[in-house]
């Protein structure tokens, strides 16, 4: 399943705000040290000699605080800081869809103390033409999450149309074309391509409504009823589905997903719809490679963690703890993939 479930994904004025990486999700660097944060817990000899790090390491998350990105990048650093003693601060740079974060990681010094949590548009936005760089331009330390794109509703909208399923959903959008606003990502994030595909191939017409931050906005504006539906990840709506300001009615995979079992899969509905993101780690090219196996080996032993598998299946996502180069060469067969898309 986990291996179906990577190929068909496949195919498918700057904020900033700093807080340390643990926050409210649980854990935080206690046994790393006060401020500065160094590895006094033994990356001396699990690196070879190499002394990293001994201060804090910024984590650069390129979309809004609250979203999937977000919190899902915060968890991870928080188990490093667990493991590891080290600490993390993470700050939120939102805006084109992680275009502003990818910019300025190339404009960091190369010394493992900055990194980013990027998503599949690290690949996407250069073959869509609105970033010249892509994941070539960094070096990838780990990979660690995949999400399932699912399309939801405003809840009260929903029910005033007697809109229940997917099916549903197309039936009243054919018959009431370009009435339904749809919020998702930028153009060109991950989250748009895959609604732009899904109304290609169920011939849906849909007021398509971009969010720069990523799918957190689009969420939240669907809450709110701004537009009547989003696209976004799986992990994403999930505070709002619990809440039930908003329904999961179809999700971009080949199977349902057991945390939305109602919730029918375009297949399902007549479609062939697929879409998802893959996130990763990365640090500005050049990085030193012993620093780089250090950084690889905290990610994976943190995203390979019962506590991590645990968190991920409870906010309706995926672990996907893979070295460097496994998430390169995912990234390398996407970047076939949205050439074509584009």
């Amino acid at each position: 399943m986990k291996k179906k479930f990577l190929a068909l994904a496949l195919a498918g004025a700057m904020t900033l705000s700093l807080t340390a990486c643990g926050g409210g999700n649980g854990g935080n660097a206690s046994t790393g040290g006060n401020g500065g944060g160094n590895a006094s817990t033994g990356s001396s000899a699990a690196s070879g000699g190499v002394n990293f790090p001994t201060k804090s390491i910024t984590m650069i998350i390129p979309y809004d605080a609250g979203g999937g990105s977000d919190l899902i990048n915060r968890r991870a650093c928080s188990i490093v800081e667990q493991q590891t003693g080290w600490s993390f601060t993470c700050t939120n740079m939102p805006g084109g869809s992680g275009a502003t974060g990818y910019t300025e990681l190339l404009n960091r010094d190369n010394d493992g103390y900055t990194l980013l949590g990027c998503t599949s548009t690290i690949v996407s936005m250069k073959q869509m033409g609105i970033l010249d760089i892509d994941h070539n331009d960094f070096d990838v330390v780990a990979g660690f999450n995949q999400e399932i794109c699912v399309l939801v509703a405003n809840t009260n909208w929903a029910e005033k149309n007697n809109i229940n399923t997917l099916s549903d959903f197309i039936d009243y959008s054919k018959a009431n074309p370009g009435s339904i606003a749809i919020g998702t990502s930028a153009v060109g994030g991950i989250w748009n391509l895959d609604l732009l595909n899904a109304a290609s191939k169920t011939g849906c017409e849909w007021n398509v409504v971009p969010n720069a931050g990523g799918g957190a906005r689009a969420v939240i504006d669907c809450a709110g009823g701004s537009v009547q539906a989003c696209a976004a990840g799986a992990f994403e709506v999930f505070g709002q589905v619990e809440a039930g300001s908003v329904k999961v009615l179809g999700v971009m995979t080949d199977e349902r997903l057991p945390f939305y079992p109602d919730a029918e899969t375009f297949q399902e509905a007549g479609f062939d719809v697929i879409g998802a993101t893959t996130r990763s780690i990365l640090a500005p090219k050049g990085t030193d490679p012993e620093i780089l196996t250090v950084l690889e080996k905290a990610f994976m032993d943190a995203t390979s963690s019962q506590e991590f598998i645990d968190f991920c299946e409870n906010q309706g996502t995926s672990p996907w703890s893979v070295s460097g180069q496994e998430a390169f060469e995912t990234y390398n067969m996407e970047m076939d993939i949205y050439a074509s898309v584009a």
